[in-house]
């Protein structure tokens, strides 16, 4: 019988994909329920989707110089291209955009502040916000593994127009206003953090960190340059961020949950996938799979067909798949309450463990999740290292200098020790009694040479001089290289290095690029 079925699934139809796509049950629908049902609990006149999405519909797209997050915050006054860039920012409906930002990220009490909460699929959505391809498609039939989240380019353009904006508003020397302008944009980041599917997530965790060193940047480009930036608009900051109340918390991370849609859509389908008797179907199988991987790419739908026809035959049953799926979910479920460093984490991962071709429905449905941990780690990093930064920025702003030691941001920028915070790679947190910060010092006179490593593995080195302080987290080797190799990164590395937090990479990176002529 397996042979059999091994030959079956080998030559699946075009017309049966097709047909098999078109007669999916109506209970899908009971699914998408579930997990827009994760929503519920926010109020609906506090709904951030509401309020942002309509007006990002009317926003003119960025220029091209300014397009992607990198790009948009690299480029300054005075560069090629900003000028246009600077124009489009203070259109009107740009201007709509930066109003409707403001007014969703003005409560630090998370439990009145705004939240994301559109729902999935577009039988829930405003006709308008669909038209104007602002929500997420489900397809037809609905599969919530398959979901095109099509609002996030949206977002990314809202990202870009606050970097141009803040580069702007630097330039104008009101970095006061870009301040905080970049701390509603981290705000609205936040938001996404707790959408409920892995995508969402990830966008918003990267965009969380991004937000972060840009703050940071800003921060920096303002105290190298015109020095617009007053102990009150540093003190507003970090009001805004306090993570010391509970109230006040907006931008903890603590509270962030680990998504559950994923779940729901790997349940959902895994009903579609097998026989009443729980064996694999082989047509559902070839359509469904093939579908799912090909929803960004419709085009590759009979190719993947094609791949996929051979899945089911050898694959387990429906009990043993849920049950591999449930599994690989509740073990990232588990550890994700756990610490950094907590012994568990060290335990191979059963979606690592899982086989691919007995539960290929498994490793087709379920994204690799695992790397939301090394995401909110890093998030964790540029969160403390930010709050951190600013309160020495903003001391170095009131006494007219550097100040000589971490500490002494204590008690006017910091009320206690543990305001600012423990170095998230330090693994002396495990000790008791023990409170590593992160690391701070001042180069010498004649400089110390900071050699950066960046993802592309390319690398870069600078002279940092007296005139600036450092700040780092010993990073993902958890040892002290005393800021001489730079690799920022939770995944772990060849060569020692730590994570700098300040000068931010994004800085000192820029003015490399300036210098080599790459960026004028």
């Amino acid at each position: 019988m397996l042979k059999n079925r091994n030959h079956r699934s080998m030559f699946v139809p075009v017309f049966l994909v097709v047909a098999c796509v078109l007669s999916m049950p109506a209970t899908l629908l009971a699914d998408v329920g579930q997990a827009n049902e994760l929503y519920r609990d926010i109020t609906p006149a506090l709904r951030s989707d509401e309020v942002v999405l309509p007006v990002l519909a009317a926003m003119a797209p960025p220029p091209k110089q300014v397009a992607t997050h990198e790009s948009s915050a690299m480029l300054l006054a005075g560069m090629q291209g900003f000028d246009e860039a600077a124009t489009w920012a203070q259109g009107d409906t740009q201007k709509a955009v930066l109003e409707a930002l403001k007014k969703v990220t003005g409560e630090k009490d998370f439990r009145k502040a705004y939240a994301f909460g559109q729902p999935y699929g577009a039988d829930s959505v405003d006709p308008k916000l669909v038209r104007a391809g602002l929500y997420t498609e489900l397809g037809d039939p609905a599969l919530l593994p398959g979901a095109r989240f099509l609002y996030i380019p949206a977002l990314d353009n809202l990202v870009c127009l606050v970097n141009v904006e803040a580069n702007r508003l630097l330039a104008d020397k009101k970095a006061d206003q870009a301040l905080d302008l970049l701390t509603s944009m981290l705000f609205f980041s936040r938001q996404i953090c707790d959408r409920q599917f892995f995508t969402e997530a990830q966008w918003g965790l990267r965009t969380y960190t991004e937000t972060c060193e840009r703050l940071r940047d800003a921060a920096y480009l303002d105290q190298r340059g015109e020095k617009s930036l007053t102990v009150d608009g540093v003190k507003a900051v970090l009001v805004r961020m306090d993570t010391a109340k509970v109230a006040s918390a907006y931008v903890d991370l603590e509270r962030m949950v680990f998504p559950k849609g994923d779940l729901i859509g790997f349940k959902q389908v895994t009903d579609r996938l097998f026989n009443a008797d729980g064996s694999p179907n082989d047509a559902q199988f070839a359509v469904t799979l093939a579908r799912l991987r090909s929803s960004n790419r419709p085009l590759r739908l009979f190719s993947e067909a094609g791949r996929w026809a051979a899945s089911s035959a050898g694959h387990s049953p429906k009990v043993a798949t849920v049950a591999a799926g449930e599994r690989a979910y509740n073990d990232w479920r588990t550890r994700w309450d756990l610490g950094w460093f907590d012994r568990q984490q060290r335990n191979t991962l059963d979606y690592a463990a899982t086989d691919g071709v007995r539960f290929a429905a498994v490793k087709a449905t379920l994204p690799n999740m695992h790397e939301l941990f090394f995401l909110r780690q890093i998030a964790r990093t540029e969160l403390t290292g930010l709050r951190n930064a600013l309160a020495l920025v903003g001391a170095s702003i009131h006494r007219g200098s550097i100040p000589p030691l971490l500490v002494s941001v204590r008690p006017q920028w910091v009320a206690t020790q543990q305001e600012l915070g423990v170095d998230p790679f330090d693994s002396r947190i495990l000790e008791r009694g023990s409170f590593p910060t992160l690391k701070y010092q001042i180069p010498p006179a004649d400089g110390a040479l900071v050699t950066v490593v960046l993802p592309s593995e390319a690398s870069f080195s600078v002279l940092l001089k007296n005139d600036v302080f450092v700040l780092y987290s010993v990073g993902s080797d958890y040892s002290d290289q005393k800021a001489a190799r730079i690799q920022n990164t939770a995944r772990k590395i060849q060569v020692p290095a730590d994570y700098l937090l300040y000068p931010p990479v994004q800085s000192l990176y820029r003015q490399s690029l300036v210098d080599l002529g790459q960026l004028k």
